[in-house]
């Protein structure tokens, strides 16, 4: 399907007609008082805030705001062939011969018949039908006008600020009154609204754009506000010449050769179009919002590129102080590990070797002892011997009694008794010594033993 695009040529010098050259193409179309300082910038729409869209009723300082643009040249857009629209007034023959969305006026004043003021009316239109309230807007298609100035009709259009308008081309006087829906009349106070096109802000578009090199970027593609992500095209680019996909498009780079104004079906009015052409020979169309998220330029691209490695080499530099910090780290725990397990099996040697000298006293010790105890034995058994004789010594030695001993010397061999039971009879004294419950020792009065009980 061919689209019919217009380059449109702008001069502040020239004040007529604004030339308009035809271009074929096969590309596939995209569904307080303050006085304030005019940027030729400022028609960008993307730009708006969201806060900015409410409806309200234009206030002093709105007009002061809008009044900026008084004194710019402003292109009427050129309708859109390929718009697809369902108004009622398209299917009486009128086709884009009327615009029911602007109106323009020979006259400021609206309070009476607004027939006798409309400029350049529709003709063909049944007298008092919508029609006839109609500007025949291809009388203004293309027609550069110059806004002098900026005027509120509270009577008639509480919430739009009205347009004064000079057509360059036959020096007339007219009156817009934007129709855009009242919940967006502050986008209107903000920017000059649909029909127009800024001179400036197409010039300042042509200083931006033409004979600069761009590169597509998916990056910058996902990088952009979600709200604009219906502009985005994830199909192949078309080739203008060919009507050909352009294979391998990502971060391609091309050079911005015109910039022009085409048919799309989701506007009334024409688009801003970049046409861009690429090494290769292909050329291809796009609109400017599109291009806008989808193209850098090639410096901001390099310096993306530069900023890309800068963090890369950031993140790999990180990655290596991690790893070299982790592997100290490391090394520190293996180092501390092996002191700790150093110093356990030092004290494990020196614990060993206590013990081992700690047995080897202990067996010292017990040998000592053990001598000490023979030597003791020895000296007891010469003693007893020396006291009471060969026979008793022995006996006592070896623990044991005999008839005949004395108390003393049963003591030395059993040790003091228990208990002692003493019977006296008429002729007689008697004493048992208890030593436990079976040995029992009985001595007469003279004090030797008599009797053994085990």
């Amino acid at each position: 399907m061919k689209i019919v695009i217009f380059l449109l040529v702008l001069s502040n010098s020239i004040k007529c007609y604004s030339q308009i050259e035809q271009v074929e193409l096969k590309s596939k179309p995209n569904t307080s008082t303050q006085t304030f300082k005019y940027d030729s910038t400022i028609f960008d729409n993307t730009n708006m805030r969201d806060d900015d869209k409410v409806g309200g009723l234009v206030k002093e300082s709105d007009l002061n705001y809008v009044k900026r643009f008084i004194g710019q040249e402003v292109i009427v857009l050129p309708k859109s062939h390929k718009y697809i629209h369902n108004d009622i007034y398209a299917f009486v023959g009128y086709g884009a011969n009327y615009d029911g969305d602007s109106k323009f006026y020979r006259k400021f004043d609206m309070i009476q018949d607004i027939r006798t003021k409309v400029y350049n009316p529709v003709k063909g239109g049944d007298i008092g039908s919508y029609i006839d309230y109609l500007t025949d807007y291809n009388s203004l298609a293309g027609k550069k006008l110059k806004i002098s100035d900026i005027l509120h009709d509270i009577k008639f259009s509480a919430n739009k600020p009205c347009y004064k308008l000079i057509n360059e081309s036959n020096e007339d006087i007219i009156y817009y009154y934007g129709q855009k829906s009242y919940l967006y009349n502050r986008m209107e106070l903000y920017n000059i609204p649909e029909p127009f096109l800024v001179v400036g802000y197409f010039e300042k578009l042509k200083q931006t754009y033409l004979n600069k090199d761009f590169i597509f970027s998916n990056k910058n593609t996902r990088n952009k506000n979600t709200r604009n992500k219906n502009l985005i095209d994830n199909e192949n680019l078309i080739d203008n010449n060919t009507g050909n996909n352009i294979d391998d498009f990502i971060n391609s780079e091309w050079k911005c050769t015109k910039i022009a104004l085409a048919d799309y079906t989701d506007s009334k009015y024409q688009k801003i179009t970049i046409i861009l052409y690429n090494n290769n020979g292909n050329e291809i169309a796009m609109e400017l919002k599109k291009f806008q998220i989808q193209f850098i330029s090639k410096e901001q691209y390099i310096e993306q590129i530069e900023n890309e490695q800068i963090e890369n080499e950031k993140i790999e530099k990180e990655k290596r102080n991690k790893e070299k910090e982790k592997q100290e780290n490391e090394e520190k725990l293996i180092a501390i590990k092996q002191i700790e397990n150093e110093k356990i099996e030092k004290e494990k040697i020196n614990r060993e070797k206590q013990e081992k000298l700690i047995d080897k006293k202990n067996i010292e010790n017990i040998k000592l002892a053990k001598a000490n105890n023979e030597i003791k034995k020895k000296l007891r058994k010469e003693n007893l011997i020396k006291k009471y004789g060969y026979e008793y010594g022995t006996t006592i030695f070896e623990g044991q009694v005999a008839i005949g001993m004395t108390k003393e010397m049963c003591i030395d061999a059993w040790g003091k008794p228990h208990d002692i039971n003493r019977t006296v009879g008429k002729e007689y004294i008697m004493e048992q010594w208890v030593y436990n419950l079976k040995s029992y020792l009985y001595f007469d009065k003279s004090g030797l033993l008599k009797t053994i009980q085990n």
